[in-house]
């Protein structure tokens, strides 16, 4: 499917919800719903494109599954997919914690992960805004 090596590596997650039924199995279970659908089995789809929006993957984890858990199955299964020597990751502020970055890390793999600047420290805004740094 690919000509080149998957260098860049866009990754998303999104919850999707069973209307029908309230009972969970295998993969539908309770989790935190991001459309605001609570009470409701549901099912994690974490969602991967290439730098040129092809899809590469994706993965269906169970609905309990939190996002930040979701990175060392997907790169792994990536590279084992994939010829990946080097790629970076680009992905939302929901993977951003010590744990994931020090695993993107651990695994040799860049990224750029989003930022709640509205939430983030005084210094940290000055710090990221300072348009001298770029």
């Amino acid at each position: 499917m690919f000509q080149q090596p998957l260098e860049i590596l866009f990754y998303d997650l999104t919850t999707l919800y069973f209307e029908s039924e309230k009972y969970e199995g295998s993969l539908r279970k309770m989790g935190y719903s991001q459309d605001g659908k609570p009470n409701r089995v549901q099912v994690v789809l974490a969602l991967m494109i290439n730098e040129v929006s092809l899809p590469v993957g994706y993965e269906v984890f169970s609905g309990d599954t939190f996002e930040g858990n979701t990175l060392r199955v997907v790169i792994t299964r990536l590279r084992s997919k994939y010829s990946v020597s080097k790629m970076t990751l680009v992905a939302d502020s929901a993977l951003l914690s010590q744990k994931n970055q020090q695993l993107l890390c651990e695994l040799e793999v860049g990224y750029i992960l989003g930022y709640r600047l509205k939430s983030s420290l005084r210094a940290m805004k000055e710090k990221i805004l300072d348009q001298s740094r770029y």
